[in-house]
């Protein structure tokens, strides 16, 4: 795709921390591409060979062959072996690699553009939380192109990134912004294609946001050169913020309601001849896809739901060129698939309401005990999920800010069951108050209890979480 149509980047880490608000179990089963034309009539409804399985899945389009149409990318984390995944508009897979060494397991984040003027769309990826701020560039085949890598801030910096391309002065070329978070701040930090630093970075406060925010870029008034777009992430408000980048600060205002804090995508993009801004509600809002010009105002119907309303796994948005023209273009953030508790054979179910973890095999009861989940703020998600992932011995934190009392850092957590993105089930050697919240969101159980679930349980066993 070319410069004026970027999309959005996520990322997490395997911590237990507050990103996500429990909402209740809602139909889930919804993992097709959904084309729209320009009118919002449903285009097209594409099946790809993804799973869900709880994984976090970013999603752009991309001409890979310099044809003027577009292609998909789909990046999935929080999976051992997080991957990029290119298909056709059939949904035919073209091919796929893994950008990061093994051992990051979190989100990938992506955007394209044509970077070095052949034509064809590079692919450029960032991590989410966990990982190092290392920024790639591939070609179609999964080769490096431009630079081997490159790190837009210190090596230790671990809260993920997100990335765009503009051309924010009208110099013809790209420039790479990667959005960062540091202390209440989101950063806008400008690079060229190989990696060298230029022009001055740009910061908005953003207070109470947990990840960096979501930044597009789109020429919103016509001047020849592009806008910054940043959409507010999780934890904050759902605010979209319209930067220029000498002027700074051009407008601000709430895509979705004031007290939602799923966070959202972002881009821009032409749409019957009017430059929008599009949003897309994130985890825990519903599907809603919302159209506002640069003063905020709403552009195009605001009643637009691409999946089923009760979907609640998030929604990646973009626009991309293809036989029939432009087309709007969704795909889920998250899947939560569905278990069966009478059929699958071993299932964990646990009742936030009663503090209790159940055990069931072939639907009998084989054990049940008391557990410690998260504290109000805190909420484990509730839903029907699986185990992905089994570590016997997990180093968590998180970092708040400068002395926030919520700061943790808790070496040599045993037993740990991962179900959903950096929620976990795990043995909790510092306190023994069962029964009543305690976590930042994971399950916690006690020591001897959490060896036997471990051993007991495998991977892929449906964990089941309900509030009542």
């Amino acid at each position: 795709m070319n410069t004026k149509q970027k999309l959005k980047i996520w990322g997490s880490f395997f911590v237990c921390t507050a990103f996500f608000i429990a909402v209740p179990a809602s139909a889930q089963e919804e993992f097709n591409i959904r084309t729209f034309d320009q009118d919002l009539n449903k285009k097209s409804e594409i099946t790809i060979a993804q799973k869900g399985n709880g994984s976090f899945y970013d999603f752009d389009v991309v001409d890979l062959g310099g044809d003027g149409v577009n292609e998909f990318i789909v990046t999935e984390g929080y999976v051992a072996h997080p991957m990029i995944y290119l298909y056709r508009y059939d949904g035919s897979l073209i091919n796929s690699w893994q950008p990061y060494p093994i051992g990051y397991e979190g989100r990938i984040n992506v955007a394209t553009a044509d970077l070095d003027g052949d034509g064809k769309d590079e692919i450029i990826v960032v991590p989410g939380e966990g990982g190092g701020p290392h920024v790639r560039i591939f070609d179609g085949y999964g080769q490096a192109k431009l630079t081997n890598g490159f790190f837009a801030d210190s090596t230790d910096y671990r809260a993920g990134l997100e990335v765009a391309v503009a051309d924010t002065n009208n110099d013809g070329q790209p420039e790479l912004l990667v959005s960062i978070i540091k202390d209440n701040k989101n950063i806008i930090r400008f690079f060229d294609v190989h990696g060298n630093k230029i022009h001055t970075d740009i910061e908005i406060p953003a207070e109470g946001y947990f990840e960096p925010m979501k930044v597009k870029a789109f020429d919103l008034n016509g001047d020849n050169r592009d806008e910054i777009i940043l959409g507010g992430s999780m934890g904050g408000s759902p605010k979209v913020f319209v930067v220029n980048s000498i002027t700074g600060l051009v407008n601000s205002f709430d895509a979705y309601a004031s007290t939602f804090r799923g966070g959202m995508d972002v881009i821009g993009a032409e749409i019957n001849g009017q430059s929008v801004i599009i949003t897309s509600a994130g985890y825990s809002g519903g599907p809603h896809v919302r159209f506002f010009d640069i003063d905020g105002n709403v552009a195009i119907d605001s009643n637009f739901f691409v999946y089923d309303k009760e979907f609640r796994g998030g929604v990646n948005v973009a626009v991309g060129e293809f036989n029939a023209g432009s087309e709007i273009v969704v795909f889920p953030q998250t899947i939560t698939l569905k278990s069966n508790m009478t059929s699958f054979g071993k299932v964990i179910k646990v009742n936030l309401t009663e503090q209790r973890l159940y055990t069931y095999d072939k639907g009998r009861l084989i054990k049940s005990f008391l557990i410690s989940s998260g504290r109000p703020g805190f909420d484990t998600p509730t839903g029907e999920f699986h185990v992905f992932k089994k570590r016997p011995l997990v180093r968590m934190s998180w970092y708040y800010g400068p002395d926030d009392p919520n700061n943790y850092d808790v070496p040599d957590v045993p037993s740990v069951l991962s179900f959903k993105g950096p929620y976990t089930i795990h043995a909790a050697w510092w306190h023994s108050n069962w029964g009543h919240v305690m976590s930042h969101g994971c399950v916690n159980v006690s020591m001897d209890l959490s060896e036997w679930l471990y051993d007991w349980t495998p991977l892929n066993t449906p964990v089941i979480i309900t509030a009542n």
